[in-house]
């Protein structure tokens, strides 16, 4: 069996299973399996693959654990964000290289 490991920001893990979650608007028995899952707990950007293609980025706003996906490739890049996904042409986040 393949176990895989969750990745998120650790303040957003902190808060989501802290005593007192759901009255800040988190629902903890829908996935009350994860807290003991396996789980790289990021506190700031972090470059999954080691070679700037793929990105998490903190993005704390909505909670202060939220993150957005900034993805490279060869002929354009995306920024995956929770409710919305823009091109290369659209967005211009640091360091993005069309």
């Amino acid at each position: 069996m393949l176990l895989l490991r969750s990745v998120g920001m650790r303040a957003e893990h902190d808060l989501a299973f802290r005593l007192g979650a759901t009255k800040v608007g988190y629902a903890p028995a829908l996935y009350a399996k994860l807290k003991d899952h396996p789980t790289l707990k990021l506190d700031g950007n972090h470059d999954v693959f080691g070679a700037g293609a793929v990105v998490i980025l903190s993005a704390p706003g909505h909670t202060p654990g939220r993150q957005s996906l900034l993805v490279r490739l060869p002929r354009q890049g995306f920024w995956i964000n929770h409710d919305r996904a823009q091109s290369a042409s659209i967005v211009k986040a640091p360091g993005f290289v069309e």
